[in-house]
């Protein structure tokens, strides 16, 4: 009778044995894991790992599931992140610590401008962070809408700096305006029909007006309005610097939308005695 309680104490103390060693971590190496599970709370593993290694491990909460994987000798963040990597998650390592987390949108950011040319590789880069890394990297000014958010994301090579910044952010849905050598950005969006956007008022000792230019376009709507201050506020809006000689009185009626500068000029000056020269930046 002892002898047939010894058989079945034995017997327990095998099986238990094995299904304690089914899932098993074995540690030759401090700087390499080895470790074989199968369908094992991932939860438990990190713990195993943890302890096996001595290593400080956080694992984020709501972070559940099982997982099966056999890995031999592999280095210690290499086989974290195949773990994390085929259950969508990410490892940073800060200092002595991993944090294991939810992954998140990958997100790279390379910015580089050298003799006038821009090149761009971003991917899902906060919008704001970028405008600051552009604008370090350019030594230009840029200045983003307080309401400015989003992602960046898109590749450009050696294209020119005023055209690589319109077409980056534009691309991304945001609008890029130029004046006195600062770019503004805001958030682009069409506008309804019948909308009209805000305009820039002026108000003059006989009458009101508007002027708005962007982009090099130039929309003003003025009737009655003086020629000078007409001028005057075109170049305190734009990124050219318009030079005036003498007095510029006569008496203007017009109305344009998105007509380009020199065009504008053109128009507004067709019934007066003025004329303009444009060099550069300069008219």
């Amino acid at each position: 009778m002892r002898l047939k309680e010894l058989f079945f104490a034995c017997l327990f103390f095998l099986s238990v044995t094995a299904a304690y060693t089914q899932d098993s971590i074995k540690v030759y190496n401090p700087e390499k894991l080895s470790i074989d599970v199968k369908d094992t709370d991932i939860r438990d593993v990190i713990r195993m790992i943890s302890k096996g290694y001595n290593l400080n491990i956080l694992l984020d909460n709501g972070i559940s599931g099982k997982i099966t994987l056999h890995l031999t000798d592999v280095p210690i963040m290499e086989g974290l992140r195949s773990i994390a990597e085929a259950n969508g998650l990410q490892v940073i390592k800060e200092n002595s610590v991993y944090k294991i987390q939810k992954a998140t949108a990958e997100q790279k950011s390379l910015v580089r401008y050298s003799d006038g040319k821009l090149t761009i590789d971003v991917q899902n880069v906060d919008v704001k962070d970028f405008i600051k890394e552009l604008s370090s990297k350019t030594a230009i000014s840029i200045v983003p809408d307080s309401k400015v958010e989003g992602i960046v994301t898109g590749k450009l090579f050696q294209v020119p700096l005023d055209d690589g910044i319109r077409a980056i952010l534009e691309g991304n849905g945001f609008k890029v305006t130029k004046r006195k050598n600062i770019y503004q950005i805001i958030k682009d969006s069409d506008p309804a029909p019948g909308f009209s956007p805000p305009r820039q008022n002026y108000n003059s000792r006989n009458t009101k007006f508007f002027v708005d230019y962007s982009n090099g376009l130039i929309s003003l709507d003025v009737s009655n309005g003086d020629l000078e201050e007409i001028i005057r506020a075109i170049s305190e809006q734009g990124d050219v610097e318009i030079i005036t000689y003498g007095s510029l009185k006569s008496e203007i009626n017009a109305k344009l939308t998105n007509t380009p500068l020199t065009e504008a000029l053109a128009l507004l000056l067709g019934g007066t005695r003025f004329t303009f020269v444009q060099k550069d930046n300069v008219i």
